[in-house]
């Protein structure tokens, strides 16, 4: 088996406070909207900052930790566990991005 686990300061700074900062960021976006300040650009501002929390926190697109073990795939993020088997893996594309050290893995086209 080998693991993969994010590092808890990171992953609280790069997941959560994101999250939550991004739901408080679309909320006085709305609010903004709402009083008829700059009701335009607060569109788009709440469309990213929504985008962003969904992500985070609902979609949990960035899981903790990752194992690999034989033939299995587990993704675990918050206590949800995805557990995907590479022999039914129809397709996966990778995207680096070597100045921030990451890498994003999609799985037969992501989402459900």
């Amino acid at each position: 088996m080998k693991r993969f686990e994010y590092d808890n300061t990171l992953y609280f700074m790069d997941v959560l406070v994101t999250g939550v900062v991004s739901l408080i960021v679309f909320l006085i976006a709305i609010s903004s909207i709402i009083v008829n300040w700059m009701p335009a650009l607060m569109g788009l501002v709440g469309i990213v900052a929504f985008y962003s929390f969904w992500n985070a926190l609902v979609a949990r697109v960035t899981p903790k930790e990752v194992d690999v073990t034989g033939d299995r795939v587990r993704l675990r993020s918050f206590k949800r566990t995805d557990d995907y088997s590479l022999t039914q893996l129809k397709s996966f594309k990778i995207r680096e991005f070597p100045t921030a050290g990451k890498m994003y893995l999609r799985m037969d086209g992501g989402g459900y």
